[in-house]
């Protein structure tokens, strides 16, 4: 796992950082079987927003896929 540490439209560096992940599968709901994609922006107003892809169970007419 790696964090961007300079991004530019003529630079790019990156660093390695722990492998301990923020979040990670929960083993139920929304992110049972795996997540990927954690994106977080600071809002104008100092507040947090944490954008997350899990991967749980398909569902379509109640049948499981």
């Amino acid at each position: 796992m790696h964090c961007i540490t300079n991004l530019t439209k003529r630079d790019y560096e990156e660093k390695p950082v722990a492998q301990n992940p923020l979040l990670q599968a929960s083993g139920a709901g929304w992110n049972a079987h795996g997540m990927h994609q954690l994106d977080v922006i600071r809002k104008a107003d100092g507040r947090w927003l944490a954008v997350v892809d899990g991967k749980g169970e398909k569902r379509v007419y109640g049948i499981r896929y």
